[in-house]
């Protein structure tokens, strides 16, 4: 009995020293928290005295990048008129649509400023001998198809009529399709007709097989262009009935002389 009480006597002492070592950490922890807290708020009155001190340098330098900013905006837009005519020059015409189209807005916008109407009058003209440069190119009859499109994208977004457009595309084809039908109108009449049939057949039926595909591409299925739909399949319509029926009446003439002449070559192949 004595010996267990002697045991739970130590425990309790040992307990007792545990107890008073935790009180003594947890005070020491109290007072470094307490330092910890003093030092948050220095820092915090520092970063506030910082704060303070450089608010007026803070907003000086807002102002000075405001400042270069819009004094990089007005040199590009004195510079404008002359990249235009370079990239003209160039014949980069998606540069200098890009160009025009970026400072646009600018331009409009400080439009009642007397020192940007030289800019904007200048910006206007080189623009007209893009646009220029633009028809011009739409009536190379050799563009491809991508060409097509790309062309008539740059003259849609510099606010030229997509009829004018379509006009000048139509046009350029035609010529191209003249060219073949002339052929076959000016084929040797001692040509073999088959022979006659395979050449100008090839040659016109896939220019026009063409240009069909080419006016699907560059109008019918392209967002840009906003007339109705009717009146894009109007115009391709008459365009392809024009030219069929001058292509069909030159090889009914030559069946017709072919048929009637003594050595039907038909008659001896059939």
């Amino acid at each position: 009995m004595q010996t267990l009480v002697y045991e739970n006597y130590n425990k309790f002492i040992s307990a007792t020293d545990t107890i008073r070592r935790m009180k003594d950490d947890f005070k020491r922890m109290e007072e470094q928290m307490e330092e910890v807290m003093g030092n948050m708020d220095s820092i915090s009155n520092f970063s506030t005295d910082i704060s303070v001190n450089l608010s007026d340098s803070r907003q000086k330098i807002t102002k000075l990048s405001s400042v270069h900013s819009l004094l990089t905006k007005l040199q590009t837009l004195f510079e404008l008129p002359t990249l235009l005519r370079k990239a003209i020059q160039m014949e980069a015409y998606p540069q200098a649509v890009t160009y025009y189209t970026q400072a646009a807005a600018i331009l409009s916008q400080y439009e009642h400023v007397n020192s940007f109407n030289g800019i904007r009058e200048d910006c206007e003209n080189t623009v007209q001998l893009l646009i220029a440069a633009l028809k011009e190119n739409l009536r190379k009859p050799d563009l491809t198809a991508n060409q097509v499109l790309e062309t008539t994208d740059m003259l849609v977004e510099l606010k030229e009529s997509p009829e004018e457009i379509i006009k000048i595309y139509l046009d350029t084809a035609h010529q191209v399709l003249q060219k073949d039908i002339d052929m076959v109108r000016e084929a040797p009449g001692e040509q073999d007709i088959l022979e006659f049939l395979d050449g100008t057949g090839y040659l016109f039926l896939g220019s026009i097989s063409l240009s069909i595909s080419t006016f699907t591409t560059s109008f019918s299925d392209n967002d840009n262009i906003t007339l109705p739909d009717n009146n894009l399949q109007e115009m391709l319509s008459e365009f392809a009935y024009k030219h069929f029926s001058l292509y069909f009446e030159h090889i009914q003439n030559r069946f017709t002389i072919e048929t009637t002449a003594p050595d039907n070559a038909l008659l001896v192949r059939g």
